[in-house]
């Protein structure tokens, strides 16, 4: 199913590109490739896993239609086996304040989740105090991240949203989505999104709620409220309080069947998370900036069974010339519940000094102990060099020197490769500070 609807985004594209007169088109193009040798989960085995993402972005073509696409290639060569993702992929049509928008997209008016699907949405915005959209179609999930498709289990959603600013400092959201399996009700949820930044007061606070309460069960599912506040010129305070609980009808409406929740929260808890959070950044020099994060998190680990769990981190980004060219981060962090303790820490160094050249390294050492009697340490680190080997074309080298339970030692060797191209009025190559692609992320933590 993946290809045929790969093959009609892209002609479709190729189609409109054509059409559209060569002074108002804008396109951008972007590959990235990537590559690693490492052992094997076998005895004496070695694995030589490859990787290439492709993105696509159109706009300003004929009558302003535009689009996108983002697909991975991916192959094993020391088995010989491989994969085709396709992520996004979806034409836009611009008209009058009316934008339509067709294929596999990221809907991001449903309450309480992005979903990848492959749908329609039409949104209604002319820029004043309100905004519409409707969307619906089939939802698409990948496992793991950026992983091969689950195969469908049929399911398909729709709803809406309206969008009302009465202020610059102001707005409200409400949406509402049913998401369906064979036909029959899995979830109904309607959700608001409130914001208000206080201009009049010091400090100008930004206070924001929102909610997600189940139509069908006439229960809250999901609720947060939270503030964020410069106390003082230097320093930034947040406080948040969420609720969490999913309602669990999936054994009522389908027999055997899973219903899809938080992947995160399902794998410690089967009812409902209270959680409090606070949070403060100092920048305590122009050049130095630190950070306090905790929380507190209360959940059933099972019904009527309540678990309490504290999660912490401090840290600084520290630019030693100011100018951004050089970078050094520094992150403790620890978690602390009924299942055991977490206490580990990172460290992550960039450099652009050098013209073309980019540097980079990182380290993060972990110490747990579970309750099954269970601690080890756990080291991760990468050094990797990278080069422009000539306007859009980035190459990095890198080597990976890892331990864990699975691996007392473990080396890996990479590569990172990446070009990115823009049109307008003339082909230009993507400047680094904003490409299609980027390198991968991650590094940094």
């Amino acid at each position: 199913m993946r290809s045929p609807l790969c093959g009609v985004v892209c002609v479709v594209a190729v189609g409109l590109s054509a059409l559209a007169p060569s002074h108002a088109v804008e396109f951008g193009a972007g590959l990235l490739g990537t590559g690693q040798v490492r052992e094997g989960g076998r005895p004496d085995s070695t694995e030589v896993p490859s990787n290439l993402y492709g993105a696509l972005l159109g706009s300003k073509l004929h009558h302003g239609v535009g689009g996108e696409t983002y697909f991975r290639l991916a192959r094993d060569w020391s088995r010989a086996d491989g994969a085709t993702d396709f992520y996004l992929g979806f034409v836009r049509v611009p008209a009058r304040g009316i934008e339509l928008s067709l294929g596999r997209q990221t809907l991001d008016d449903a309450p309480g989740a992005l979903y990848v699907a492959d749908a329609g949405r039409i949104r209604f915005d002319r820029g004043g105090g309100w905004a519409f959209s409707l969307f619906g179609g089939q939802p698409r999930y990948f496992e793991p991240l950026r992983g091969p498709e689950i195969v469908s289990q049929d399911e398909q959603l729709f709803g809406g949203s309206v969008r009302l600013r009465w202020s610059p400092q102001a707005t409200l959201a409400l949406s509402f989505l049913q998401l369906q399996r064979e036909h029959r009700r899995v979830n109904q949820l309607a959700g608001a999104v409130w914001q208000h930044t206080v201009a009049q007061l010091a400090g100008r606070p930004r206070v924001y709620a929102l909610a997600s309460y189940d139509t069908a069960e006439s229960s809250l599912q999901q609720a947060t409220v939270g503030s964020g506040v410069a106390v003082h010129p230097r320093v930034f305070l947040r406080l948040e309080g969420a609720y969490y609980k999913p309602q669990e009808r999936s054994k009522e409406v389908l027999p055997g069947l899973d219903r899809f929740s938080d992947p995160l929260f399902a794998l410690f808890s089967a009812s409902s998370l209270k959680q409090g959070r606070a949070g403060l950044q100092i920048r305590w020099k122009p050049n130095v900036s630190w950070y306090v994060d905790y929380a507190f998190q209360r959940f059933e680990e099972t019904p009527g069974r309540a678990v309490d769990g504290h999660r912490g981190s401090v840290g600084f980004v520290w630019l030693p010339e100011g100018d951004g060219l050089e970078m050094v981060r520094w992150e403790f962090y620890t978690t602390d519940s009924r299942g055991g303790q977490l206490q580990a820490g990172r460290a992550y160094y960039e450099n652009r000094v050098y013209e073309r050249v980019l540097l980079r390294g990182k380290i993060e050492v972990a110490r747990f102990d579970k309750i099954t009697n269970q601690s080890d340490t756990v080291v991760s680190s990468r050094v990797g060099v990278a080069y422009e080997l000539f306007p859009g074309l980035l190459a990095e080298l890198n080597v990976e020197g890892n331990r864990s339970p699975r691996f007392d030692q473990e080396f890996r060797l990479g590569f990172f490769l990446t070009y990115n191209v823009h049109y307008r009025d003339g082909w230009e190559a993507r400047t680094l500070d904003r490409p299609v692609l980027r390198l991968p992320g991650g590094w940094a933590g």
